[in-house]
């Protein structure tokens, strides 16, 4: 039988502070999942809350920990807890292990939409909240009412790392956005689009490219940069185009259009989904399209889980 050994203050006069030997069979795995939210809340109210359980409960879980591992793991820093030494050092390998541990047992058990209670965490971009959000969360509710669906905005740095460890479901994105590390299946393109109000002064015929770059434009931004995509294959056509704004949502587009002489630029799905009354009208000039994707890491492919999660964002959204 495969024992592990884990040591309390007891054995510290024995063994260089290590004591007392623990055999990992006859100890609850509760207490290492509660370890493991503490060190990533370092907060006991929010780990008990993410937990289930009473503060005293897990005072007393806390307790027990750390008679185990012959460390205080956590201690009092201004409103919250900081980790010790230790603690650190076993941080991530407790949460690896766990997470795989959690993996593995997914895999054995059959998904029942109809009974289940999980959360899903979907990682997508401000294009996917104005577009498809909607249309993800009806399909996954009608199948699934238990299911919680928790959607988060896409951070390059340390995604793999959040696919990976299982904190991010899947992500929802363009192929621009989505790591090659990750596995994909393509749901549908989109192309960009000229947006102006109703009335717009400038008539109703599709602009050439001097009237376009003519035009006063607002754009988003997500980094703080002004220019964007557009402006590159402009640049590469010689020209430029008039931007007097950018916002940090596509969200705070339809605003700008209904109150000013301003047009945007913004991919046909967005465009469809403004708020008032719009009109819609073909580039002077050819960009790219847009390929968006449903991404997993292949630490997720055998979960039955992941698996009809992805199988439902496919059959809602491919080929729209």
């Amino acid at each position: 039988m495969l024992r592990e050994q884990i040591v309390s203050p007891s054995a510290a006069a024995q063994r260089e502070g290590i004591g007392m030997t623990l055999d990992i069979t006859r100890t609850e795995l509760g207490l290492l999942l509660t370890l493991d939210v503490l060190l990533v809340e370092r907060n006991v109210t929010r780990a008990a809350q993410r937990l289930g359980i009473s503060q005293p409960a897990l005072s007393a879980q806390l307790s027990r920990l750390r008679e185990i591992f012959g460390d205080q793991l956590l201690v009092p820093a201004g409103r919250g807890l900081e980790v010790t030494d230790r603690a650190q050092s076993i941080m991530g390998p407790l949460h690896r292990h766990l997470e795989e541990l959690i993996s593995l047992v997914r895999e054995t058990q059959v998904f029942d939409p109809f009974t289940a209670d999980r959360v899903f965490v979907i990682a997508t971009t401000d294009y996917a909240q104005q577009t498809i959000v909607p249309e993800i969360i009806r399909s996954v509710h009608d199948a699934a009412p238990g299911v919680v669906l928790v959607f988060v905005p896409i951070t390059a740095e340390g995604l793999i790392q959040k696919v990976q460890s299982g904190h991010i479901s899947v992500v929802v994105a363009s192929d621009s956005v989505i790591p090659d590390a990750l596995r994909a299946f393509p749901l549908f393109t989109d192309r960009h689009v000229m947006v102006q109000r109703e009335s717009h002064p400038r008539g109703t015929e599709a602009p050439g490219m001097d009237e376009y770059c003519a035009l006063e434009h607002a754009g988003v931004s997500l980094d703080g940069q002004p220019h964007g995509m557009i402006d590159d294959h402009l640049q590469q056509h010689g020209r430029k185009r008039r931007l007097i704004a950018a916002v940090p949502s596509y969200a705070g587009l339809p605003i700008l259009l209904q109150s000013s002489d301003l047009v945007v630029t913004v991919p046909r799905r967005v465009a469809s989904h403004f708020m008032g009354r719009v009109e819609i009208f073909p580039l002077p000039f050819e960009t790219p399209l847009l390929t968006y994707l449903v991404a997993w890491h292949e630490r997720s492919h055998g979960d039955t889980g992941n698996k009809w999660l992805r199988d439902i964002i496919i059959r809602t959204l491919a080929s729209k």
